[in-house]
């Protein structure tokens, strides 16, 4: 599972609709900052994120392609 997908799944954030109005994203956004469980799930995923290996695995990763 990827980006919006994931980030919602771990309670980091929300997904909105690409054709979402102002409204829609307002709302969103103050649900969001509003809400201290999304700052818990931003950690969680900044923990996944963190088991990646980061840019120099990334590179190894990449060089082995070649």
């Amino acid at each position: 599972m990827r980006g919006p997908d994931r980030v919602q799944d771990l309670g980091a954030g929300r997904m909105l609709m690409p054709d979402a109005d102002s409204d829609t994203i307002a709302q969103a956004a103050a649900d969001v900052l509003g809400d201290g469980r999304f700052a818990d799930g931003a950690k969680r995923m900044a923990v996944a994120i963190g088991g990646y290996g980061g840019a120099a695995q990334g590179a190894t990763a990449l060089e082995a392609l070649a």
